[in-house]
């Protein structure tokens, strides 16, 4: 006979799915009629004695009472079984006693479902579980407040994925910096960087020992214009000069910097990201008379909006950047029609 599940809760459609489930040879047929079966009594009786774990699993998701689900986890063999009667468990007290389980499992799983008022416990667990995927789900579960338990997590536990989760908790800068500076893992140094002020960023670019994209992103995060000066002429790293040039204001005394930048700089990509900062038509003049690059000149060039500049520049400039001139000029002219040449 076919079967169609349907959200009827009749007496007799509930026997016929009942049937089902105990003589239907077909076990995704008797787990599809579970699905659909209202009785607890049933599906109690069907957790704790079916022969097959599928179906008992099945049952147990169905189930609502708690002393049954209690009952299952303490008593069943199957650990996929014992999973799902965790998942429905509401009763803290039953979760408590499952935290020294020998299924690592179970004790990851309890964790997760454990309230976030048990603070002593988790932070117990998070220092002194074995299992790091257990000690990981305890710390995601810290608040923020237990900043000396978060710490110590933070510089002596032996998984970085660990170290990493509780250093997105902490909030002493020193601490932050510290780690950034001694971590040997990049994931938590780029995790205490993300909670690091702008005021100490400057010290991690300083540290030129650490990576180029850890110097990249603490430039990020400085507005200090002086220290985002000394980076942009002063990193080895091309994306930090650049990160750093991006972050430079206008304002008259970061144009030295953005001037020597476009017309010295080693990388093009920095050049050009100094050269679109420029605004003034005598530096942008400066740096088509000066720069070393063919790039910068043209870039200059393009942004300079003084015709009697680019005049001059047309009697002095190289000659690779003549046509360029001419064109520009030809431009200005055409935007105002009104001025002639000299």
């Amino acid at each position: 006979m076919g079967f169609k599940i349907q959200a009827i809760g009749n007496a007799a459609l509930q026997r016929e799915l009942e049937s089902i489930v105990e003589n239907d040879p077909e076990i995704y047929k008797r787990a599809s009629a579970i699905k659909k079966i209202n009785s607890q009594e049933f599906l109690i009786v069907l957790a704790q004695s079916d022969p097959s774990p599928f179906i008992r699993a099945e049952a147990t998701m169905r189930i609502e009472n708690q002393e049954a689900l209690a009952r299952i986890i303490r008593t069943e063999l199957n650990i996929n079984v014992r999973l799902e009667a965790i998942k429905r468990v509401a009763n803290q007290e039953t979760l408590l006693e499952l935290l020294h389980d020998k299924e690592q499992q179970v004790r990851e799983l309890v964790v997760k479902k454990l309230d976030r008022s048990y603070q002593t416990i988790l932070i117990k667990i998070a220092r002194q579980e074995e299992a790091w995927l257990v000690r990981y789900a305890a710390v995601w579960k810290i608040d923020q407040a237990q900043q000396t338990a978060l710490i110590e997590i933070s510089k002596e536990d032996d998984n970085q994925e660990i170290r990493k989760s509780a250093v997105q908790k902490v909030i002493d800068q020193d601490v932050l910096l510290e780690l950034i500076f001694n971590d040997p893992s990049e994931k938590v140094k780029l995790a205490a960087l993300k909670n690091l002020n702008s005021n100490y960023c400057g010290k991690v670019v300083a540290k030129k020992n650490l990576s180029s994209k850890l110097r990249e992103f603490a430039t990020s995060k400085i507005i200090d214009q002086a220290v985002l000066r000394e980076i942009s002429l002063g990193d080895s790293g091309r994306w930090v000069r650049d990160t750093a040039i991006n972050n430079l204001e206008p304002l008259d005394e970061n144009l030295e910097t953005l001037r020597y930048a476009s017309c010295f700089d080693k990388d093009e990509n920095v050049r050009y990201r100094a050269v679109k900062k420029i605004n003034n038509n005598s530096i942008l003049s400066q740096v088509v008379s000066k720069s070393d690059f063919i790039d910068s000149k043209k870039g200059a060039i393009e942004r300079i909006s003084d015709i009697d500049e680019l005049v001059t520049l047309r009697l002095t400039a190289h000659h690779e950047v003549q046509e360029i001139i001419r064109s520009r000029i030809n431009e200005l002219l055409e935007n105002n029609p009104q001025r002639t040449l000299p």
